[in-house]
């Protein structure tokens, strides 16, 4: 296990529980005698209600510009040459900390962005009211589906099968297949259904880009969730083109 006074600076963690009263000892003792000494961990510990997320957002440029005129300011009356040396290396360390700190906050899991993202598939509730009419306008095979995805009785006997050949249809029957396995938390069995869709040349296939995308997102393989993001916008419209391009950016951080 690490100790938490790294080399000869205390980590943000050991300031934290310093300011708390929670150090004590030897511990606290050395933290106290390298507080004395250091500009960087002094102003650290003076500045923890003040340094914030937003701050460390902030192009590198002007972070530095604001860090080096609070150390400088907080230092007026001490500058000398090696108090600007120790300030400048501080300042280097402190910026260091901050990307650190900036990484640890902001970056955001694959699985985690698969649960920001997915939504179910809406299924307008015409075709829904249609599996269930005695004149339906679906083809058995979309009625199941529908039937299966949205938890709903049909009775198949009733369906005719005038609605096999609509290209469609089929797509959409084989998206509501593959988004019914992600449902059950089985993105592996999704993904060769959503593939299929994918590749015809009808209206579902960007919906299966997209659901494909999240798939292998819970996968954690982020790449190959990319390259099904920019399918997406290279089509440059569509229903999916905003969240695809938030994700992307994201993932790509």
């Amino acid at each position: 296990m690490k100790n938490s006074v790294i080399g000869k600076c205390v980590s943000l963690g050991t300031l934290k529980k310093h300011k708390r009263g929670s150090l004590s000892g030897s511990k606290k003792t050395t933290v106290e005698a390298h507080l004395s000494t250091c500009d960087l961990c002094s102003y650290t510990a003076s500045s923890l209600d003040t340094i914030n997320e937003q701050e460390l957002e902030e192009d590198l440029t002007i972070l530095k510009k604001n860090i080096s005129e609070k150390l400088f300011d907080s230092k007026k009356q001490k500058r000398s040459s090696v108090g600007v040396y120790r300030i400048a290396a501080a300042l280097a360390f402190l910026l260091t900390i901050g990307f650190a700190i900036r990484f640890s906050t902001t970056t955001v899991a694959p699985v985690d962005l698969y649960g920001q993202y997915y939504q179910s598939y809406e299924i307008p509730d015409a075709l829904i009211r249609s599996t269930q009419e005695k004149s339906p306008t679906v083809s058995p095979a979309l009625a199941s589906a529908i039937a299966n995805y949205t938890k709903t009785p049909y009775q198949k006997s009733d369906i005719p099968t005038s609605f096999d050949n609509d290209p469609h249809q089929t797509a959409l029957a084989k998206l509501l297949n593959g988004l019914s396995e992600l449902e059950k938390e089985n993105p592996q069995a999704a993904i060769p259904i959503l593939e299929k869709v994918e590749a015809t040349k009808t209206k579902y296939a960007e919906d299966a880009s997209w659901y494909l995308a999240l798939a292998h997102l819970k996968l954690d393989n982020s790449s190959k969730s990319v390259n099904y993001l920019d399918k997406i916008l290279l089509l440059g419209d569509g229903f999916y083109l905003e969240k695809a391009t938030a994700l992307k950016a994201q993932l790509l951080e």
